[in-house]
């Protein structure tokens, strides 16, 4: 009877052991320590015109832990709207492509932490012993052309993403903060006056019809290039009233203006029209412009000119 006592006894104080190690040991196994991480983000609105665009973006790191395993953290940044890491702003059916990067490093994009593999996939957030605060930054980039644009429509467009941070001694302890980003396009237009059928060129801003000699019914092309983001309206002007003008006397020759193969009169000096924004790909609109000489009858030899202005001019 004894004996068997003793093994009642050994076997009730090895499970009395077996439990408190267990109790002891749990702790130990969950998270890790929690360093109290609170993230702010800087603004992060941007003005867009139609070139590469980089901004730094500052973040201010807290903690309510000075223990030492929270003196280095790692904070990544989620996807956005887009559900992946080509990452788009958006404005409707409308969107502009950019991304987010370490500073200085275009090799790869900024992470989630639970997708990160290399030092390029997160940013660094380092406490000295002691200190509560600190501040790192990251880059938003819009690459110019966007989604094989080179103009885009204009408006306001929008994603929301997430700056998470943990410890890199608790890397399942994750803190996150919301922030937006928001990037504005602004009204872009442009014009260009090329051969019949040429390409948009912004820097050719003016051409010349030289008719030599005139001869009633004579004729010449060109094409009138509207590139915007937004609606518009043109202004044709000539100076003489839709008429060549001897350059040292006061005699006239009338010539007729179509746009589009239809007639326009600039008697009155100048007509207007208004156009919406184009889209596509490009965001142009062509014209085709012709003048044509009317009578040459009794008129005095020697040079005739006149001066026509375009002006185009964004609605919004």
């Amino acid at each position: 009877m004894d004996l068997l006592n003793g093994k009642r006894i050994m076997n009730k104080s090895f499970l009395a052991f077996l439990f408190l190690s267990l109790f002891l040991i749990t702790p130990t196994m969950g998270q890790g320590v929690n360093c109290r991480y609170s993230l702010t983000v800087d603004n992060t609105t941007l003005n867009w015109s139609g070139s590469n665009l980089v901004k730094s973006i500052n973040i201010r790191v807290t903690r309510g832990n000075r223990n030492r395993r929270c003196d280095n953290a790692r904070i990544g940044i989620t996807k956005g709207f887009s559900g992946n890491y080509n990452r788009h702003v958006y404005s409707w059916f409308n969107g502009l492509e950019y991304n987010v990067y370490k500073n200085n490093s275009t090799s790869n994009q900024l992470k989630e932490l639970a997708d990160i593999n290399t030092s390029t996939d997160y940013i660094d957030a380092t406490f000295s012993s002691g200190q509560t605060s600190t501040t790192t930054s990251f880059e938003i980039r819009v690459p110019y052309p966007n989604l094989g644009r080179t103009t885009v429509p204009q408006g306001s467009f929008i994603d929301f993403l997430r700056a998470e941070i943990a410890s890199t001694q608790s890397p399942n302890r994750i803190v996150s903060e919301g922030f937006m980003v928001l990037i504005n396009s602004n009204s872009e237009i442009a014009v260009s006056l090329v051969n019949t059928g040429g390409s948009f060129d912004q820097s050719s801003t003016s051409f010349l019809m030289d008719f030599a000699t005139l001869f009633q019914g004579d004729a010449k092309g060109m094409d009138l290039i509207v590139k915007t983001n937004t609606d518009y309206t043109i202004s044709i002007s000539s100076q003489n009233g839709g008429r060549l003008k001897h350059v040292s006397a006061n005699y006239f020759v009338p010539y007729i203006f179509k746009l589009d193969g239809g007639t326009r009169s600039l008697s009155g000096g100048s007509f207007s029209f208004s156009g919406n924004a184009p889209g596509g790909s490009n965001n142009e609109r062509r014209y085709s412009v012709e003048i044509s000489i009317g009578s040459v009858a009794n008129k005095l030899a020697g040079e005739y000119q006149d001066t026509i202005t375009i002006t185009a001019t964004s609605n919004n």
